[in-house]
Parts: C-alpha cells; structure tokens; sequence
C-alpha cells in the first residue's frame, strides 16, 4: 500500500490515519465479483467470484476466469469427436482459488493465488484491483509486486536437491512450426519445453545454478543451440515436499508450490481444504521472511467502519 505522489508504503490496517483497513475493502471488493463479472472486451477477459469467506484477517475466495472473442472446437480427445462449438461471446471458466492475508502493523500482506497451467489470474486481478482501490480511495494505491521470499529460494537451492531441469519457451519458433507444417503464428503455439533429467534417482550438482543467480551467467543458461528460452524451472526436493523455482531474465527468481493430485476427480485438481492447507504453510513461510507475525494476522478479526460502509464499491467492466 503507497501513496501514488511519495510512494511511501503506509500500514495496511490504518493507511489513511483515520483508521480505514484494507481487510474490509477487499473482502467487499471479492464479494462485489460475486454480483458484478468483470469484463474486458478488448483483452477478451472475464471474471466472476463464485465463493467468498473471511476468517480472521485472512481472506479466501474462488474466481472464475476465462477468455471470450474467438470461436474454437471442443472435442473429446478419447473418441476424437467434436462436441461442441464455441461461439466468440462465450468463455471457458475455470475456477482458481485464492487468498488475502492482511496483517495489523504491518506494510506488506500476503496474496497467494492458484495457477492451473498457464491460466492465472495475477495480472487481470491486479488491473482491476487497483483501479476499484484508487476510486474508493483517490491518492492511494495498491501495490501487488512479485516476491520472491529470500528463505525460499535459498531454501530451495542450499537445502534442497535439484531433480529437475526444465528450459521453457513461450511459443514455438517458426522454423520448427515449418517443419513440422503447424501453420500459426509461434505466438499462438503454446510453450515449448526441454526438460532435463539426471539419471535414476540422483540429483543435479547445483553450482553451475547457484552461480547463474548471483552473476550475469543467466542468458547463457536460457540458450541451448541457438534457441533462446524465457524461463528456467527448477524443480526441488526440500524435506518430502517439492517446490519449482523460476528464473528469468527480467523478473526476481520466484517460487511455487505444485499442488497434490485429486486422484477422485477427472480434472485431478485438489479440493479447497487441500489447496488451503498447502498455503497456510507457505503463509507461515513466507510471514516469518517478511517479519510479520503470526498474531497479527491470526485470531485477529477486521471490523468494518462507518466511513468504509457509506463508501460505494464499484467494480466495472473494461471498453478497452
């Protein structure tokens, strides 16, 4: 949280010394998705909230979020039929769970929120947040930044064991989309991936990577033949849990957490209680990087004040 003229960050729970708290405004900003979908006609996105909950200073909510603009077939890839053709003004939601921790006495919160694939929701999230924050609070901002918890990532390359390299690219160059007569643009081909494995169970020296983090070695790891990569994911073994640490070349190194298989569901994605329970103890993680402490945001209760309910939230959607 900063003010936009200073960007001096301000406590999230007394950001315009009168006493208004970002827990209330967020947990009303979430419950409006659930009566108002945010749409943005130009990007072809679309946001709707479907369950919304508060506990302590925490707050958990699951968004749909899709794509519209285009037609495109769906078919079953078992019997190889199509099976349905959808139209430019429909979009495919999926729902992708996420949480707020919004400390007392604190600067920084935390926001977590599930990837499923490429699919997320931090930038669409991020654009809209911010300007329903700014029309409710004129002067004030919301800064939602990528972090890369220093314990994780040393964690994950000191402590951990390196089980797996994967090199990823983007979109498909076009002279291999020729030579293998794909006929689209890279752009629109998905991710390429080179993935690295040592041999049985072993696991790869880490020093050429420990190396790459604290020089500029990096592009020369993201080149492999002439073919350039964007991101490097290194998967982790740390204690009996794994974890993917990512590098690029224009963003800190950043950490993630794979969620476990649903092996009950087709979709094999895990239940709310799983979700929430893998990131309750990457909340606990990363508050103990971030020095805040547990009873700050833990049995703690956020109230609503007088000025935040005569305050209208109003979430829009985008002409582009």
């Amino acid at each position: 949280m900063s003010t936009r003229a200073s960007d001096n960050y301000l406590p999230l729970d007394n950001f315009d010394g009168t006493g208004s708290d970002l827990a209330p405004f967020l947990y009303a900003f979430c419950n409006g998705l659930t009566e108002t979908p945010y749409q943005h006609k130009d990007e072809g996105k679309y946001l709707i909230a479907e369950t919304v909950r508060a506990e302590d200073r925490t707050i958990y909510t699951t968004i749909r979020s899709g794509s519209h603009g285009y037609q495109s077939t769906l078919r079953d890839v078992e019997t190889h039929q199509d099976t349905y053709e959808r139209q430019a003004n429909e979009a495919e939601l999926i729902p992708l769970r996420n949480l707020f921790v919004v400390p007392r006495n604190s600067l920084a919160g935390i926001f977590l929120t599930e990837r499923v694939g490429v699919r997320g929701l931090k930038s669409s999230l991020d654009s809209i947040l911010t300007r329903s924050f700014g029309a409710a609070f004129p002067g004030f901002a919301i800064d939602l930044s990528p972090l890369a918890p220093e314990a994780a990532v040393k964690a994950s390359i000191e402590e951990g064991e390196l089980k797996k390299i994967r090199l990823v690219r983007y979109g498909i160059p076009s002279d291999i989309a020729d030579q293998y007569n794909l006929g689209a643009h890279e752009d629109e081909l998905g991710v390429m991936e080179l993935i690295l494995k040592p041999d049985r169970a072993l696991s790869f020296p880490k020093h050429k990577v420990r190396k790459a983090l604290n020089d500029n070695s990096l592009p020369a790891m993201l080149e492999i033949r002439g073919l350039d990569y964007h991101d490097i994911k290194l998967e982790v073994k740390v204690g009996r849990s794994m974890r993917t640490l990512t590098v690029t070349q224009e963003r800190p190194p950043r950490v993630t957490f794979p969620l476990p298989e649903n092996k009950k569901l087709p979709s094999g994605r895990p239940a709310d209680e799983t979700v929430y329970e893998v990131a309750s103890e990457v909340v606990e993680e990363l508050a103990r990087d971030l020095a805040i402490r547990e009873s700050d945001y833990a049995g703690t209760e956020f109230f609503w004040t007088a000025d935040m309910l005569a305050r209208k939230l109003m979430i829009t959607s985008d002409e582009g």
